[in-house]
């Protein structure tokens, strides 16, 4: 069924309710006509009277009443009427009275219908040909009734509404037949004042009183027209005027009216007039002025009008929302064949928004005809929002917009089937719809923008909307431009869902307030209800002039932003210049590395890195508060400043940095010195700013000459692997710790004798600081059987100083302390104190030696087993073939003195005594020689512990020598005997070689001259049985036969201590008790044929 149908149908229903309109009409026609009849009478009875008696308001006529209640019901046949009183009273001007009829009612014979007039009145004017006569009803009351089907009822008492059809057809019926009255020509109009019709809608279920209502009908010729004013009062006591002017051509098809209304109840409007309908859901007062066109029907045929709204709201908002407005007005043309209502323009203004605009509204109706909703097209502009408790500006301008919308006005439920708002250059695109629940407002919409900038977002983000995420977006996007903008938006029962993605482009974002922003971002992200990412595709930090790091492939998250503070995520992917990352590290936030005493420009290079750091959300966040892990790559390192005056240079070095620490490690130079290391700074709770360095480094000449370390020359050769640990301290002397096995290194103490070409494991432990100079103040050796402890100093500019080692080792045959020095010339040695075993010790056993000059003041120097040179003295210049003198006590006891020189095998020494007596006692080997001059000159030979010996020694005795007793008894020299056991025997000189060996000493061609005797011997000493094992030859009285071997040579002595008359002994056994044998018949023999008696005597066996 069509919209002009359902029209048709309620129009129909109205038709029958207009039958007590022409009973009315009727009655007031044949009324006329029983007045005519007693025109003239009533003026000649009681004109005079009325107009010359002051007090004379109204004047009783009975014979009127009954010919006027005569002719009426003559024409009236269906009907009962009756007057209550008729008479005549002053009119409005002198001469121009009127009849005056009280209490007429009508009662309809067939029905239970009545209608009651209590005042009635007819204007005589037109009797004197003024054609202004008039009609008038006075006081009159109606009730009118719309039943369930539209039907409308009138009736003067409530309880007698009657049923009537046609009410706007007989109108025009009953007005024409009346006015066309010969009598009543002259009358132009027919007026009701003071009237009250009580209106009852079944329908809405509404009741209405209208009060002081007026009626005035007008009459040109054909033309009608007519007027018209009530106030309705509704239930709520709520008054507004209605305001009724029409016209109308009799005989012709169609009735004007015009239409205002005052102050009037929106839902009073839509009951009563389906194309207002709409206004039903509207809270407020209406202003409204419509023109209509009605057929005979009753059937609108068009209406056009303006409406304006009050402040109001509308009707379904929920409670807690606010949708006010204080203003609205709108200009409207309805079209019945389409049912729409054209909008031609609008203008709408609240404290929230204002806009103009046009909308063209299709109404949607129900099977009976009600208006439940509507189609509309909308345009709009000028758009102005003033929302601060919703937006962040005072007024957002939109430019325009346009929209397709389906409302269903109960429930409320707006659907925005299409939308496109204008904002500057931005295109906002709206789907979705929005419904009133019970306390909530219930939306999904769908949003899509293409183009929008950072100052649109932060104007049209609402401030309580997702707060933490908007004031984060707004405080930290120093500019951006976003695009592509796709997104839902759900609320349900109050709860808010939404979920959108976006691209964005030349934005700058401040990551963390005093940190650098980042720059020329781009990318995309999302939003949702608790989440936020942004997609860094391209975005960099100038920390500097010139100086980027590029972030590009980073994201920002936020997880939960209903978590209070809300936690900022950045997955980090970065590259660029690394002092443009160290000024980010170094940054006021931060400080990372003026806490580590560094300058952003410690190290030159690129950094490629990735990694992740998270902070809190609130303003003034600390540095406490942000944690981030990052590990990358450092190329093309250089650097001045990490070792000062070192240049540091790496390929390739890793990085490791976090809110705890920071660590770079990887392989490295330092000036051509290939190092691997790790750097670690820790940068929470480390208020001295303390940083350590390990490193892995090979210990060679080549690190010794990069670091200006100038140990004497060869002492340290080969390679060997060796750890460095350093503690970094700006305000104090970094200490360092160098730890190595010395394995694969070659160990050399030339200048000692000392070497270990090929060490297997060892241990160098090294401590100190690098201060100016640097500071080497412990210094551990462990290698095989040396061990040593010291310190090393250097100069201010590196160089080698000097090094102290108050003990060192070797085995069990050195133990003393060392200091090296460096002099102009030279590096000096010296020796202070302890023990060391000479036959292990060489002086001047290689020529290319680590030092010029060695000091030595030992405790002891041990010669041999049982042989100490005590309080050993020297200093050696290994310059000169001469090395130089010592002095010493022999076992502490006789003093030595002498010379040691450089020999082929090591070093020479040549020993003085001045008491040779006291030397051999203290050495151990003879008691009882007394007085007398020694020199021994001891060559080192090619076998260590070898020596080959040369002695001599002047003006001795010879006491006690039980061995020598024994031979001279042997001899039966009595005398020589007797004077060894009292005085001695007196000796001229001792001189002989002997070999020293670890096992004995050999003696060969040893002699001994003197006046009383002399002797010869060759043989062995065993020092690990402590016995000899000598031959030789005794010559005695050697001054008389000792000449002979003087003068004829070996004929007659072998060597000197021999003679002519001479005896061949030998001596075997123990020192202490010798065995003694001498040879008779070897007296006989000349001196060169006594070697028969004599045989080699071997070495001591092992």
């Amino acid at each position: 069924m069509c919209i002009r149908d359902r029209v048709d149908i309620d129009q129909k229903n109205q038709k029958k309710s207009t039958f007590t309109f022409q009973l009315i009409t009727k009655f007031f026609r044949w009324f006329i006509y029983s007045i005519i009849l007693v025109i003239f009478v009533i003026p000649t009875l009681f004109l005079s009277y009325i107009f010359f008696d002051e007090d004379a308001s109204f004047i009783e006529v009975p014979i009127l009443k009954g010919f006027v209640e005569r002719n009426l019901e003559q024409q009236f046949v269906k009907f009962e009427i009756s007057l209550g009183k008729g008479g005549i009273s002053k009119g409005d001007k002198l001469f121009s009275p009127k009849f005056v009829f009280l209490d007429v009612q009508i009662d309809d014979k067939n029905s239970v219908s009545s209608y009651k007039f209590p005042h009635v009145s007819v204007n005589l004017d037109f009797l004197y040909g003024s054609k202004k006569g008039n009609l008038s009803i006075d006081n009159a009351e109606l009730f009118i009734r719309r039943d369930m089907s539209g039907k409308f009822n009138i009736a003067s008492t409530k309880n007698n509404v009657a049923n009537n059809d046609d009410f706007f057809k007989q109108i025009d019926i009953s007005t024409n037949s009346f006015l066309n009255l010969p009598i009543l020509g002259s009358i132009d109009k027919i007026s009701a004042n003071n009237i009250i019709i009580n209106y009852q809608d079944d329908k809405s279920k509404n009741s209405y009183l209208f009060e002081n209502g007026s009626l005035n009908i007008f009459k040109d010729m054909r033309d009608l027209s007519l007027s018209s004013s009530f106030v309705l009062i509704d239930d709520k006591k709520n008054k507004s005027v209605f305001k009724i002017s029409g016209n109308h051509i009799i005989d012709n098809d169609v009735f004007n009216t015009s239409l205002k209304i005052e102050n009037a109840d929106p839902i009073t409007l839509a009951d009563q007039i389906p194309a207002l309908d709409w206004l039903r859901n509207i809270e407020t007062n209406v202003n409204a002025s419509i023109i209509t066109s009605f057929d005979l029907n009753a059937k609108i045929l068009d209406m056009d009008g303006m409406i304006e709204l009050g402040p109001g709201q509308l009707r379904a908002t929920p409670r807690y929302s606010s949708s006010k407005f204080t203003y609205a007005k709108s200009y409207f043309e309805y079209d019945l064949t389409s049912d729409i209502i054209d909008f031609s323009s609008f203008e709408f203004k609240s404290k929230q928004i204002s806009a103009i605009g046009s909308a063209k509204n299709i109404l949607i109706r129900d099977q009976y005809f009600n208006i439940i909703g509507s189609n509309t097209d909308l345009n709009i502009k000028d758009i102005k929002i003033n929302r601060p408790d919703i937006f962040e500006n005072e007024i957002i301008f939109l430019n325009s917009g346009a929209a397709k919308i389906n409302t269903n006005f109960e429930p409320f439920l707006l659907n925005i089937i299409s939308s496109n708002i204008k904002i500057d250059e931005a295109n906002l695109h709206i789907v979705g719809n929005l419904a009133a629940k019970e306390n909530f407002w219930d939306s999904n919409f769908n949003i899509k923008i293409d183009k929008i900038n950072q100052n649109n977002i932060k104007n049209l983000w609402p401030i309580n909307y997702k707060i933490k995420a908007r004031k984060w977006v707004i405080d930290n996007f120093n500019k951006a431009t976003f695009s592509d903008i796709k997104g839902n938006i759900l609320r349900s029962n109050g709860k808010n869902e939404l979920d959108f993605r976006f691209n964005f482009d030349d934005a700058n974002i401040n990551v963390i307030k005093s940190v650098v922003p980042l720059i020329n971002i781009s990318g995309d992200g999302s939003l949702s209800t608790n989440q936020i990412t942004f997609n860094l595709n391209n975005g960099i930090f100038e920390t500097s002039p010139g100086l980027f790091t590029d972030i590009s492939g980073s994201i920002f998250h936020i997880a939960d932003t209903k978590v209070v503070p809300s936690i900022g995520q950045l997955k980090l992917y970065s590259n660029g210049n690394l002092k443009s990352f160290f000024e980010l590290l170094d940054s006021e936030k931060f400080k990372y590395l003026k806490k580590a005493g560094f300058k952003t420009d410690v190290v030159q290079g690129q950094v490629e890195m990735e990694g992740w750091m998270e902070w809190p959300l609130v303003k003034g966040v600390t540095q406490n508060q942000v944690e981030f892990e990052a590990e990358g790559v450092l190329s093309d390192i250089k650097s001045k400043n990490v070792i000062k005056n070192r240049i540091v240079e790496a390929k390739n070095l890793s990085l490791r940095v976090s809110d705890k620490k920071l660590s770079i490690f990887g392989k490295s130079k330092v000036d051509d010195l290939p190092v691997s290391f790790s750097w670690n700074q820790n940068l929470k709770n480390n208020t001295e700013r303390v940083s350590t360095l390990n490193a892995k480094f090979n210990i060679d000449q080549n690190s010794f000459d990069i670091f200006n370390i100038k140990l004497p020359q060869n002492m340290f050769l080969g390679s060997a692997a060796a750890d460095l640990k350093i503690d970094l301290n700006p305000k104090n002397p970094n200490k360092f710790v160098i730890n190595s096995k010395l394995k694969g290194a070659e160990l050399n103490v030339n200048s000692l004798g000392w070497s270990n070409k090929n060490i297997k494991d060892g241990s160098l432990i090294v401590r100190g600081a690098l201060s100016t100079p640097v500071d080497v103040d412990e210094i551990k050796i462990l290698v095989d059987d040396l061990s040593a402890s010291g310190k090393i100093n250097f100069e201010n500019d590196g160089r080698f100083k000097s090094a102290v080692f108050p003990i060192i080792k070797v085995a069990d045959w050195f133990s003393t302390s060392i200091t090296l020095s460096k002099s102009e010339d030279a590096h000096v040695m010296e020796l202070q104190g302890g023990n060391v075993d000479f036959r292990q010790l060489v002086f001047g056993k290689n020529d290319n030696t680590e030092v010029g000059i060695l000091k030595v003041a030992l405790d002891s120097l041990r010669i041999s087993d049982g042989i100490e040179f005590t309080n050993f003295i020297s200093e050696i210049d290994y310059s000169k073939k001469d090395l130089g003198s010592f002095r010493a006590q022999i076992n502490g006891g006789a003093e030595i003195y002498g010379n040691l020189s450089k020999g082929e095998f090591g070093t020479i020494i040549s020993l003085n005594g001045d008491d040779a007596g006291h030397v051999l006692r203290s050495a151990g080997i003879l008691k009882n020689i007394r007085g007398g001059k020694i020199n021994l000159v001891l060559t080192p030979n090619e076998k260590d512990g070898y020596y080959t010996g040369r002695f001599i020694t002047n003006k001795f005795r010879m006491m006690h020598s039980s061995p020598l007793a024994l031979l001279l008894d042997s001899l039966s020299l009595v005398g020589l005997v007797d004077k060894l056991e009292n005085e001695g025997i007196q000796f001229d000189q001792a001189k002989g070689w002997l070999n020293v060996t670890p096992d004995g000493i050999q003696l060969r061609d040893v002699s001994l001259v003197g006046l009383s005797m002399g002797m010869s011997i060759t043989g062995w000493y065993d020092k690990q049985k402590k016995s000899i094992n000598f031959d030789g030859v005794v010559t005695p009285v050697y001054a008389i036969n000792g000449v002979f071997e003087r003068l004829a040579g070996k004929l007659f002595g072998e060597q000197k201590g021999e003679g002519l008359f001479s005896f061949v002994y030998t001596m075997k056994g123990p020192t202490s008790s010798p065995k003694v044998e001498v040879k008779p018949l070897s007296i006989l023999t000349p001196g060169g044929f006594r070697k028969i008696f004599r045989a080699d005597i071997p070495a001591p066996s092992k």
